[in-house]
């Protein structure tokens, strides 16, 4: 059995208007969460159902599947007083980097 973090599922745990936090994880070699949208809150666009995960394929962990999203963000929310109102930049993020952001 898989440890729980790379236990596969496919049935999404948001919706598209959820708002969720990116969790800040630096694991060793590559991972698709940019360092700049982790600890960031963004809101779910698009849920493209599930997909296996690069980041744990290529390290030898074989075929995770993990539904994978579309989040906005505000570049307020990325850059503070360096980003622009009404501009947003869009991100797909597997669901395993997400949580609620209650």
């Amino acid at each position: 059995m898989l440890p729980e973090d790379l236990t596969p599922h496919s049935e999404p745990r948001y919706a598209v208007g959820d708002d969720v936090w990116v969790r800040k994880r630096h694991p060793p070699g590559h991972t698709r969460a940019p360092r700049y949208v982790q600890g960031r809150r963004g809101t779910v666009v698009r849920v493209d159902g599930a997909f296996s995960i690069d980041d744990i394929e290529a390290h030898g962990g074989g075929s995770v599947a993990d539904p994978l999203y579309s989040v906005r963000f505000t570049s307020r929310e990325l850059w503070g007083e360096a980003g622009t109102d009404g501009d947003v930049v869009h991100i797909d993020l597997f669901e395993r980097y997400l949580q609620e952001a209650g």
